[in-house]
């Protein structure tokens, strides 16, 4: 599939997804993150999961998520720890078959979601680890599907990246225009150029 850049994975919101196992390198704890990615898709209705990594429940369980939800004409994230979550919401779905790209920015307390440079939901988080509590399992990242396997993505994502540092406002606006390398701290890159089905 022709991608933002060289090529794309699609999936068919059936049984399409991908799975990166839970290592140290993605164990992001209670540290600055940034995640980023491309996609593209035209639904009006539904949950479409993006990203969700970790764990998943209400309150205090420690998460990450990023999801389209078309039918309320929003792209929303959260991200919970042990002592509370905090939910961004996105002015719009950006379900118009164009890419678009999403990045998300923890920075201390901060919260933040950028759509095509700009930046969209800001809010401030709770003090903890995302990942607190592994000892009792912790998924690794979801791609295009909730952690328990539903909430599957219809469209076509690209150039997935997550950093171990929160990225300066001019780095997010260079992912938003080019492939260009942005480098430190750089744990997970997924351009998608050769997929094989496993």
């Amino acid at each position: 599939m022709k991608g933002r850049f060289g090529k794309a994975l699609d999936l068919d919101g059936g049984d399409d997804r991908v799975e990166v196992p839970f290592t140290r390198s993605l164990d992001l704890g209670a540290d600055d993150f940034t995640w980023s990615t491309w996609i593209r898709y035209n639904a009006t209705t539904g949950m479409h999961t993006l990203m969700w990594a970790y764990r998943m429940g209400s309150g205090t369980t420690p998460q990450v998520w990023l999801r389209a939800e078309p039918g309320s004409s929003r792209i929303r994230a959260l991200l919970g720890t042990g002592f509370g979550s905090v939910t961004l919401t996105a002015p719009a779905a950006y379900n118009d078959g164009a890419w678009h790209h999403v990045a998300l920015r923890r920075a201390g307390r901060q919260f933040v979601m950028w759509v095509d440079g700009r930046q969209v939901a800001s809010g401030v988080g709770p003090r903890g680890s995302v990942t607190e509590g592994k000892e009792f399992g912790v998924s690794g990242i979801h791609l295009g599907q909730r952690v328990d396997g539903t909430g599957r993505f219809r469209g076509t994502i690209d150039e997935v990246r997550i950093y171990r540092r929160a990225l300066s406002d001019e780095e997010i606006r260079l992912l938003s225009t080019s492939s260009a390398p942005v480098h430190g701290a750089l744990e997970l890159r997924l351009p998608f150029e050769k997929i094989t089905n496993e």
